[in-house]
């Protein structure tokens, strides 16, 4: 698994009977590896303190693009593309940018705030374009938007988003933990900053769904 607890460092500290939590917290950047290195107290008990180094990977890391151009054989009788066609190629795009942050296996585990807001017409370029925005311990909410192209005018315009979300998998096809997401631009921010939300709709869906 790539997210082993790659440092772990156990001490005793004596508090005099004090049940008083303790922190560290101690930053860094590698850039060997161009990740965030985190080192923080995750667990306390009976005084006993394991320190564990986790990674944290900006969202940029996982960025992925893939361009297409539509042919007759990808549209409709309106010469206007397949929706699942587009639904394709955007899971597909996820998936390798969720398997990029997490190094490791992911499988798709929802789709949502699917938006077709115009046609992609036949003969137009395509860019699938997908980032992880949010992490929770083994699931990652990936954003992904499709940009059309008239190659001819050079008119370009957001055609379709939505949010998938995956589940990092180790060898043993169990969910693993994944880095958290460290976002930097303003679209990353934003996105991440909501996507606690979004979260907390899904869980709430799911359950739902299991009453009925």
């Amino acid at each position: 698994m790539l997210l082993k607890l790659r440092l772990v460092i156990l001490f005793i500290l004596s508090l005099n009977n004090c049940n008083q939590l303790a922190r560290l917290e101690v930053t860094r950047l590698s850039s060997r590896r161009g990740l965030f290195v985190h080192l923080q107290h995750l667990i306390q008990r009976k005084g006993v303190f394991i320190l564990t180094e986790e990674l944290m990977k900006p969202a940029s890391e996982s960025r992925t693009i893939m361009t297409q151009l539509i042919f007759p054989l990808d549209t409709n009788h309106y010469d206007t593309m397949f929706g699942g066609k587009v639904m394709e190629y955007m899971d597909k795009v996820a998936a390798i940018a969720a398997m990029r942050h997490a190094r490791m296996q992911a499988v798709t585990a929802s789709t949502d705030s699917l938006d077709f807001l115009a046609p992609i017409q036949v003969g137009e370029v395509i860019e699938v374009e997908a980032f992880v925005t949010w992490t929770n311990r083994s699931s990652m909410e990936v954003y992904v938007a499709v940009r059309s192209e008239n190659l001819i005018s050079g008119n370009r315009k957001t055609t379709v988003t939505a949010f998938f979300t995956f589940v990092a998998l180790d060898q043993s096809g169990k969910p693993a933990i994944v880095p958290t997401v460290v976002p930097v631009t303003e679209e990353e921010k934003k996105l991440h900053a909501t996507a606690p939300e979004r979260y907390a709709l899904r869980k709430k869906r799911k359950q739902d769904r299991l009453l009925e």
